[in-house]
C-alpha cells in the first residue's frame, strides 16, 4: 500500500532560526508537504495559522527567547477560532512538557536535533491520519497559498538549499 500523498500545507513556529532552517529542510525532504510559511512569536503564529488554515504545524513550545510567548497556550487559542484543527507536531530539546503536550492532543512530540528518521515517522503517521479521515487541507484560497508568509527572522525555501535572510 503507498502512502497517503495527497499534498498538505504546514507552517513553522520557532524563534530559533536555525532551528526553523533545520525543521524547513527536512520537512522538504517529503513532497506531500509543502511550505506556506514561519513565525517565531505567539502573535504572529496565530495570525499565520489563522490565515494560511494549514494541516500541519510544526511548534516549538519551549523557547529560548521567553518573550516570544511560544507554549502550548497557542495550541489552546486555536481552539477558540477554528473548527477544522492543525496536526501539531511539537519539536523541542526537552521531554518536562510531553505530558502537557498528549493533553492537549498533539500528534507527535520530535526531540531537537531533528532527524530525519523521527520525522519521517511522525509524518507516516500523519498521512495515515488523513487517510483515515478522507480529509484534505482546510479549504483556503489558493491565492492566499501562492506566498509563503514568513515573519522575521524570514526562512525562505530556494531549490536545493535553504536561506536565513537577515
Amino acid at each position: 500500500m503507498q502512502p497517503y500523498t495527497m499534498p498538505h500545507h504546514y507552517v513553522i513556529i520557532d524563534d530559533n532560526p536555525a532551528s526553523a532552517k533545520e525543521t524547513l529542510t527536512l520537512a522538504g525532504q517529503f513532497p506531500q508537504l509543502h511550505f506556506a510559511g514561519s513565525a517565531n512569536n505567539y502573535d504572529e503564529a496565530l495570525d499565520l495559522i489563522l490565515e494560511r488554515q494549514p494541516a500541519l504545524v510544526f511548534l516549538e513550545i519551549d523557547p529560548e527567547d521567553p518573550q516570544s510567548r511560544l507554549s502550548l497556550a497557542l495550541v489552546s487559542e486555536l481552539y477558540r477560532y477554528l473548527t477544522v484543527m492543525p496536526e501539531i507536531i511539537v519539536t523541542t530539546h526537552g521531554k518536562v512538557l510531553t505530558y502537557d503536550a498528549l493533553r492537549v492532543e498533539v500528534l507527535d512530540y520530535i526531540l531537537k536535533p531533528l532527524q530525519l528518521r523521527d520525522l519521517r515517522r511522525s509524518i507516516m503517521r500523519f498521512d495515515k491520519k488523513m487517510a483515515l479521515l478522507g480529509a484534505a487541507s482546510p479549504a483556503v484560497p489558493a491565492a492566499v497559498l501562492e506566498t509563503p508568509v514568513i515573519m522575521e527572522p524570514v526562512v525562505a525555501p530556494t531549490q536545493d538549499k535553504v536561506e536565513i535572510a537577515a
